[in-house]
Order: C-alpha cells, then structure tokens, then sequence
C-alpha cells in the first residue's frame, strides 16, 4: 500500500474557536484546537487510503511548534506556545479505520504542579470525525498497532517460562498476582487478539551478582525499545521490562531474559504486533 505523506500547518486560531471557548484555560484551547486539526487530519488520511496512520504519541512543542509525525503522516501543530503552562502533548489514536477515537493530554495551569493533566477527544468513523469532547475516548477501543498480519509462534493459551519466550510473543498481564514479584511462568495470547504485551528481546546476563544481572537485564531492555517500535525511547508510547529469572534459579546457572513492552497506563488493550508500530 502506498504512503501518503500529509502535511497539516495551523497558523492562527479562528476568532469563533475563541469566542467558543472563552471560559477555558489557555492550555484547555490549545489542546482542543489541536485536536481539531490532528482529527481532521486522520479522518483524510482514513478516507484516502483505508487505515489509520502510524504515529507517535508525544508532540514537543517550541517556540513555532513541531510536528506530529510517522512514516506516513505528518501533522504541524502550533497552537500551544510556550507561555501556556504545558510545553508538550501526549495523543493516542485507537480503534480501527471504521471506528476511531483521538485523545490528547493537556495540562492546566492549576495541575501544572501535579504532573497530571486533563484530556479532550473526538471520535470518527471512517472518513468523518465528531465534534470534541471532554475526557478521553471509552474503553471499547483498542490500540492497534501493525497493519500485517502476526504469526503467532505459541499456541494462545499455552504457558511458558517467562525469560525464554520468543521474541514476538505476545502475553497476557504478567503481574496479575503480588506486583513486586517477577512472574516465573506466562500466558501467551494471539497478537490477532487483545493483549497486554510483547516479547520484544531475548538475552543472557552473566553477572556474577544477581543485582547486576537483573540491572543489565534492564538495561538491555531499554535500549532494544527503538530497534523494535521505531521510534525512540523518550517518546513512544510504550515501556518495556525484563521477565528475569528468580534468584534461586541465577544461583544455578541460569542466565537468561527476555523484554516485554507494554502501555504503562494500561488504558487500552492491544492487537496486532508492535514491531515497526512507531508509536
């Protein structure tokens, strides 16, 4: 399928958008505006080519604004500068070509301090796009993320040692149980289907302290993030940990692990592969 690249400058917020939101913070319009026009830019990219873009996530906003980007789509956003109280955006994108919901984070001057934020949508079907909303798209949707088919190289529901699963396994939640201890044994789960992560990385450690196996486990797992997704660390939309073994196993020998990546907030499930997602 071809790309299409599309670029999307805003110069000037209209003074009807203004008087519209003229009870807002200045960080609530900007990020309304914008949703405005990266929305409007999706419902074209959808009905031109039959899918949603690859983006990413995050768009760091200068003194004339930068860009919201992907191997095939583009949009430039300035509406927000840096006198407003937040100097970047964070977007999602979920659903499918049929049924899609883009979401924005802003922050306000009075959570500014808080490092939390408030969130502004607008939902589209196909080529068309509804009007904005307050708060963030429902949970029926799903992040998806490679537009080809996934081999699934475990048969879902089968469970397998947590740090030799393969790379590109996809697993269910890990961490369903105590939260501070590493699983020793997981779930694979169809990549077809909804999932929490996938095996990005596979490794052996030989430390001769079991700290600095599982430091190096981490380590190796951070920077195999950008190889995997596309895009780099500080701004896609994933995390990714180690699956290591327990320390009792490391005191017999056993070296090895693997890396899953997965959404750190845990909003929206995800179907297909990440591999090559830019996101």
């Amino acid at each position: 399928m071809r790309r299409t690249a599309i670029t999307l400058v805003v110069v000037a917020i209209a003074a009807a958008t203004v008087s519209r939101f003229v009870l807002s913070s200045p960080a609530e319009r900007a990020a309304r505006q914008d949703v405005d026009t990266v929305s409007s830019a999706i419902a074209g990219y959808v009905a031109d080519t039959g899918r949603l873009p690859r983006i990413t996530v995050v768009a760091g906003v200068g003194l004339g604004g930068d860009s919201i980007w992907g191997p095939d789509f583009r949009v430039e956003s300035r509406t927000m500068r840096r006198a407003d109280p937040s100097s970047a955006r964070t977007f999602f994108l979920v659903g499918d070509a049929g049924n899609w919901c883009m979401e924005a984070l802003y922050i306000p001057p009075s959570l500014f301090y808080d490092s939390s934020g408030e969130w502004v949508s607008a939902k589209g079907e196909r080529g068309d796009v509804g009007k904005i909303v307050d708060g963030r798209c429902d949970g029926d949707y799903v992040l998806n993320l490679s537009p080809v088919e996934v081999l699934d190289l475990q048969k879902p529901g089968t469970v397998i040692d947590a740090p030799t699963a393969p790379i590109g396994t996809c697993l269910a939640d890990p961490f369903t149980g105590d939260p501070g201890v590493r699983p020793a044994r997981i779930e694979v789960v169809a990549c077809s289907s909804a999932h929490f992560g996938e095996v990005i990385f596979t490794g052996e450690e030989s430390s001769d302290q079991f700290d600095a196996y599982e430091d190096a486990a981490a380590a190796a797992c951070a920077s195999a993030l950008m190889p995997f997704v596309g895009v780099p660390r500080n701004i896609s939309a994933f995390t990714a940990e180690p699956l290591t073994v327990a320390e009792s196993a490391w005191r017999n020998g056993a070296r090895e692990f693997s890396c899953f990546l997965f959404l750190p907030t845990e909003d929206y499930p995800l179907v297909g592969s990440a591999l090559d997602s830019w996101r």
